[in-house]
């Protein structure tokens, strides 16, 4: 392996991770990814920025510390379907 590549590709995934957050941070509302941990606990892996677009106010890293905060904000009716996603 050329002794330059792995420089080249970590330039490379840093162009990528910041084009990716632009393109999250473009999207009318916001992108999450949420699951149930081997414990059972609920895990917030990922949120957009775009959250604080739909409630404002909210911080996303508050949510992460307390994911089931964001379930509150979910339409009740809607509710059971995102719990079979997870």
């Amino acid at each position: 392996m050329p002794k330059g590549k792995p420089k080249i590709l970590g330039l490379d995934i840093e162009h990528n991770a910041f084009e990716i957050k632009r393109l999250n941070d473009l999207v009318p509302g916001e992108i999450f990814k949420m699951a149930f941990c081997k414990e059972g606990k609920l895990k917030l892996i990922f949120i957009s920025e775009g959250i604080q677009k739909l409630i404002p106010g909210i911080c996303p890293e508050k949510l992460k510390e307390n994911p089931k905060t964001m379930l509150s904000y979910i339409y009740v009716e809607d509710r059971d379907y995102v719990y079979e996603l997870l």
